[in-house]
């Protein structure tokens, strides 16, 4: 039984955290690329059946997503989640380099 579930099969509401970055980074001997904070913006989102988030920003080219629920999520302008899309487990960061205006959206699996 996945964590978006209950035992009679109803969906429950899950949290995501969505944090976006305008600029990469690189360690000290500029070999590692790395998401550069202060973060542009953070956002919470709240769903069940597929939801998008808002628009990234305009300066956002990297995002981070991690969920309270085993989830499939799906990126680009207009963004529908289902359980075709890529999957991801609850807790695990995912890391997806973006365009500004671009949007997540996340069902729960």
């Amino acid at each position: 039984q996945g964590s978006g579930s209950t035992q009679e099969g109803e969906r429950v509401m899950a949290t995501a955290w969505i944090t976006e970055y305008s600029h990469i980074g690189t360690d000290r001997n500029g070999r590692i690329s790395l998401a550069a904070e202060p973060a542009e913006a953070d956002t919470v989102l709240t769903y069940t059946t597929t939801t998008q988030s808002t628009a990234f920003g305009a300066g956002t080219v990297i995002v981070r997503f991690i969920s309270t629920a085993n989830c499939h999520i799906a990126f680009g302008s207009s963004p529908t989640a289902t359980t075709s899309k890529q999957y991801v487990p609850a807790g695990m960061e995912v890391w997806r380099r973006v365009n500004p205006g671009d949007k997540v959206a996340a069902v729960t699996a």
